[in-house]
């Protein structure tokens, strides 16, 4: 674009240094005063100059249009690494001891098969003082399967039980 714009300035100049030579030519006069030729070398200096404005005007442009070209070129996209499946939560598994609901285990019910082998009764409870009966809230004593709900800020006392698991 840049020649095409060249080649149409030059083209311009010629045109009109032409129209004055032949309208010198077709007054009748052979010769062409100091004047007029220096009106067309006017001409002639002044299309340049437009030349050279439009060739500045076309380059500052190709700049602002090459600029817009990068700046609205999205980045190329980062490669990503394929996500890990995450692990199964292992389930809660609670022995004999006393616990603080909500610090050394999380709330919710617990279940056990029952008591040890040894033929003993599995005691666990609930209560608001770390082991103590006398502040019990719920549990069992049993052989068999044994149930406890138990919330957070309350004590789980367990003991001669096989382990008791969180349910979901």
């Amino acid at each position: 674009m840049r020649g095409n714009l060249a080649v149409i300035a030059a083209a311009f100049a010629a045109l009109i240094v032409g129209i004055l030579i032949g309208h010198v030519a077709a007054s009748g006069e052979a010769d062409v005063s100091a004047e007029r030729l220096a009106e067309a070398r006017a001409d002639r200096d002044h299309s340049r100059e437009v030349a050279r404005a439009l060739r500045r005007e076309l380059s500052r442009a190709e700049g602002r249009a090459k600029e817009a070209a990068a700046a609205s070129t999205p980045p190329e996209p980062k490669p990503t690494a394929k996500p890990r499946p995450k692990p199964k939560p292992q389930p809660v598994r609670v022995g004999d001891g006393t616990y603080l609901v909500g610090e050394d285990i999380p709330a919710g019910t617990y279940v056990s098969p029952g008591g040890r082998l040894d033929g003993a009764p599995c005691v666990a409870f609930a209560s608001t003082e770390p082991g103590d009966l006398g502040t019990w809230l719920r549990g069992n004593t049993s052989e068999g399967q044994n149930i406890v709900k138990v919330s957070a800020g309350e004590y789980f006392s367990v003991q001669y039980c096989r382990p008791f698991v969180r349910q979901r």
